[in-house]
């Protein structure tokens, strides 16, 4: 289970109750504290099934774009993983931002029937 960094304490815990492995990645200031679609592809491995998402992130308030999101989606589909969007801020939104992964124009499930 691949996290980004600064989110929800409890993303590692969870995945240790499925017996997953976290694989936290660390994200700078210099990059708005999030992670970029190389990172996300060096993070994944063979044994990768998911990617935990929450976008604007607590407590960073790091948000992506939709063309930060279209990168991931881009990762997300050729590495062919799951998604676990965390939405706990779905309400908030402000001139239609944040963008919602699944709710990208062109969203689409990948070859094994996952949707992202």
């Amino acid at each position: 289970m691949v996290i980004p960094p600064r989110t929800g304490v409890s993303y590692p815990d969870i995945a240790l109750l499925a017996d997953a492995t976290p694989v936290i990645v660390e994200a700078k200031q210099s990059t708005g504290f999030k992670i970029t679609p190389a990172q996300l592809e060096k993070a994944i491995t063979k044994k990768t099934k998911l990617f935990v998402l929450n976008s604007p992130s607590n407590p960073t308030g790091a948000a992506y774009s939709k063309e930060e999101l279209e990168a991931l989606a881009q990762v997300i589909v050729k590495k062919d993983i799951a998604v676990l969007s965390d939405e706990i801020y779905e309400k908030l939104v402000y001139d239609g931002f944040p963008v919602r992964l699944h709710r990208l124009p062109g969203a689409r499930r990948s070859r094994s029937g996952r949707s992202w």
